[in-house]
C-alpha cells in the first residue's frame, strides 16, 4: 500500500541540512518528514522523501542548517 493510505504522508518535508538530533550520539541527519506538528522520519535525503504526498511542502534547506 502507499502511504497516503496508511496516513504516514508528511505535511512538511526539509531536504539537504544538517539537522542535529539529541539522541545519546547526537547524531547528524540531512532530513525530516513531519506531520501534524510531529517528526515521521529523520534520515537520508532519499527516506525522508518517500514520505511525500500530492499536498507535501518540500523546502530544501541547502545545508544551511
Amino acid at each position: 500500500m502507499k502511504r497516503e493510505e496508511h496516513g504516514d504522508v508528511a505535511d512538511l518535508i526539509l531536504v539537504n541540512g544538517k539537522l542535529i538530533t539529541v539522541d545519546p550520539r547526537d547524531t547528524v541527519t540531512e532530513a525530516v518528514a513531519i506531520r501534524n506538528g510531529r517528526i515521521l522520519k529523520l534520515g537520508d535525503n532519499e527516506a525522508v522523501k518517500s514520505f511525500a504526498g500530492k499536498n507535501t511542502r518540500t523546502v530544501d534547506l541547502a545545508a544551511k542548517l
